[in-house]
């Protein structure tokens, strides 16, 4: 029901939890997930701003886009090792400080981490194919490719051997004072630095293209030759 107790324990029986299935729900604080869910669908959880604590089964292995986006009291949640893919924006806006990713997650969908202002580290488990992290950011498995760097880090230390700073990378991401780039970095995409609070930069002679950066009141940029 909508509005039933505070505390949920989804019945064993159940594989799917359908989309929309407690959205909007402000009274739920803890929800339980037996192992036999699989599924959990789009915007299932979106919206329960009273929900703190998150007991995943061992069996799922999607979260669909935006399931517990908005959720701003979600602090304890872990993702089982059953997990294969993570739908966009699912974890946005929530007030998980740590986001540990399991071996088999091969896709992670735009904005999942998005407004998450605690967010400190995402780790990712070493032997995953699609992705690894450094410094608690996320970036491809290669490591060549910086993807996401959490919202309440200050500072960041992008890796050597990354290749590419993604697109969005650290946009918004205002508390993100200090940055270092190797020498190995050649590409700067699209807003990865929009919004933050960056306010002096020394970009190697390597980078050969950065692409627009909006909203990014920076002050000193060194190094790079098609800077003025």
């Amino acid at each position: 029901s909508k509005d039933g107790d505070t505390s949920v324990t989804i019945p064993g029986t159940v594989t799917t939890i359908g989309q929309d299935a407690f959205a909007g729900n402000t009274r739920i604080t803890s929800v339980t997930i037996p192992n036999s869910v699989t599924s959990i669908g789009a915007n299932a959880f979106q919206g329960d701003t009273a929900l703190t604590t998150v007991k995943m089964g061992s069996g799922v292995q999607i979260i669909g886009g935006s399931a517990f986006s908005g959720d701003i009291a979600l602090t304890s949640m872990s993702l089982p090792s059953s997990l294969l893919s993570i739908g966009a924006n699912a974890l946005n806006n929530t007030a998980l400080e740590t986001v540990e990713i399991p071996v088999g997650v091969t896709s992670i969908g735009a904005g999942t981490f998005s407004d998450m202002q605690n967010l400190e580290a995402i780790k990712v488990a070493s032997g995953n194919n699609a992705y690894s992290s450094s410094d608690g950011a996320l970036y491809n498995s290669a490591g060549t490719k910086l993807i996401f760097v959490p919202r309440a880090k200050s500072s960041i230390t992008i890796k050597a051997g990354t290749t590419v700073i993604g697109s969005n990378a650290m946009d918004g991401n205002e508390n993100l004072t200090a940055i270092t780039i190797p020498d190995s970095v050649t590409s700067i995409e699209e807003n990865a630095l929009s919004g933050t609070g960056i306010k002096s930069i020394s970009i190697p002679k390597t980078v050969t293209s950065i692409a627009e950066q909006s909203n990014w009141d920076v002050e000193e940029i060194k190094g790079y030759a098609g800077s003025t």
